[in-house]
């Protein structure tokens, strides 16, 4: 009968019915209806509804639906335009990182470095470590794509050194 318990039961049943299932369509239909729950386009979008758009743009990209993707990180971006105050930070810099993703492999390399850039500067300003690493790399991979392999190897090896930090071995 709570909207917001409702709506993260049916947050997670998505992230089940994408990972384990393996339905993707059927998840983002979820998501929507649990977004819905809550969602008003009175005002700007809660942190959950934040997280829950984040989640249906990692599921379209995982699709290869990157223009789809790249809409809802954005209808987030907006959002925050909205309200500067975060508690989670970790919202900021995640819209930074799968937005880049998301430009680089439509070709947008300049584009994808500056979020990476801005990405950084805000992770660094709130002095957190979380998608410094994730940063660092996709600034190198641009780079390297762009056929620029000495400028990308050192921000290749800071992504490496922070992901070592981390202890994330599968991404080192």
């Amino acid at each position: 009968n709570h909207k917001e318990n409702k709506q993260l039961l049916e947050w997670n049943k998505a992230i089940y019915i994408a990972e384990v299932e393996n339905d993707k369509d059927r998840a983002i239909s979820v998501l929507l209806d649990a977004y819905h729950l809550t969602a008003d386009p009175k005002r700007a979008m809660s942190e959950r509804e934040m997280r829950l758009q984040l989640s249906m743009g990692h599921i379209l990209s995982s699709q290869d639906k990157d223009k789809e993707a790249l809409e809802a990180y954005n209808r987030v971006r907006d959002s925050i335009g909205q309200d500067t105050f975060l508690q989670d930070k970790s919202i900021k810099t995640r819209i930074y990182y799968h937005t880049a993703r998301i430009l680089t492999r439509l070709g947008e390399y300049e584009e994808s470095l500056n979020y990476c850039r801005e990405g950084l500067k805000w992770t660094i300003s709130q002095e957190r470590l979380f998608g410094i690493a994730q940063l660092n790399y996709q600034i190198g991979y641009n780079l390297e794509l762009q056929g620029k392999p000495v400028e990308a190897l050192p921000y290749f090896q800071k992504g490496r050194n922070y992901f070592q930090i981390q202890k994330n071995e599968k991404l080192v």
